[in-house]
């Protein structure tokens, strides 16, 4: 996460559309807001356990 919040950064300042850098500031927000909740050792879901497109169904 820390490495998302960095490239954000990144964005941000090489970004002059005030619109753009409205989008980058709430998603940096967003991610600020969600560490607290995975510092306590929560995992995030990953993908991989949903069926890929390219699955048949059983």
């Amino acid at each position: 996460m820390t490495s998302l919040t960095a490239e954000l950064a990144i964005m941000a300042r090489n970004e002059f559309s005030e619109e753009k850098l409205a989008g980058i500031a709430s998603a940096r927000q967003w991610l600020n807001a969600l560490r607290p909740r995975l510092s306590g050792g929560q995992q995030i879901p990953s993908l991989n356990i949903m069926p890929s497109y390219n699955d048949k169904p059983a």
